[in-house]
């Protein structure tokens, strides 16, 4: 839990470093890129599981966009599972947590710029 927690805050102030520094938006030497796609899973999912309350169907394309977010973390988990099969199994729910994680930080951080006055 603690991870996540550092994750948000982590998001969270970098959308404010962001706005100083917009060239680090695309490209930095510390976020890989395949991170920034999964974090664009987690806001068409959640929109698709809310549409889903009003069109079931929306469930399966839910389904099918998280199993792609699983695909994109396959790299990091079979890297891991050569160095400790537990990491390695769990990996991939730890690294959804993360993207919501950060998500919600880039989320709270936007809507922090929009209502301080700078």
């Amino acid at each position: 839990m603690n991870y996540l927690k550092k994750k948000y805050k982590f998001a969270y102030w970098r959308v404010l470093a962001v706005k100083k520094n917009p060239q680090k938006a695309v490209k930095d030497s510390h976020t890989p890129q395949l991170m920034k796609i999964q974090l664009l899973f987690i806001p068409v999912l959640i929109l698709l599981l809310l549409g889903g309350l009003l069109e079931p169907w929306l469930f399966s394309i839910a389904g099918a966009l998280l199993g792609l977010f699983f695909i994109t973390t396959l790299p990091f988990a079979t890297r891991s599972l050569r160095k400790d099969k537990k990491v390695g199994l769990v990996s991939p729910l730890l690294l959804l947590g993360r993207a919501i994680a950060q998500f919600f930080g880039v989320f709270s951080g936007s809507v922090n710029l929009l209502f301080t006055k700078s």
